[in-house]
């Protein structure tokens, strides 16, 4: 079934594609603990390794968090964090003017 939520591309291990629909939201929310709201306010480490986990599980679902938390490191986590943003950006649905 094809997705509606647009791919964002990263380079981690391998090229892969992060998703952030309802799917990964759910699974973010219930390993975190926390609201999808609260990470945008205040990322910390964990919730950036929870969220890029919880938007790969769509390619793979035998990724744990520990084996997504060893593809980040110094040199790529500010081309993540973009990643992450861009995938929260391109989730929003457009707001329709008329409405």
């Amino acid at each position: 079934m094809p997705s509606v939520v647009p791919l964002v591309k990263i380079k981690l291990d391998k090229v892969r594609h992060l998703r952030l629909d309802l799917n990964a939201m759910v699974a973010y929310e219930h390993s975190s603990g926390k609201s999808i709201a609260e990470f945008r306010d205040n990322p910390s480490a964990e919730s950036i390794r929870c969220l890029l986990w919880a938007c790969l599980l769509h390619e793979d679902k035998e990724l744990t968090t520990e084996a997504v938390g060893a593809m980040v490191h110094g040199g790529n986590i500010t081309e993540i964090s973009g990643a992450l943003n861009k995938a929260l950006e391109v989730a929003q649905p457009e707001s329709d003017p008329k409405n």
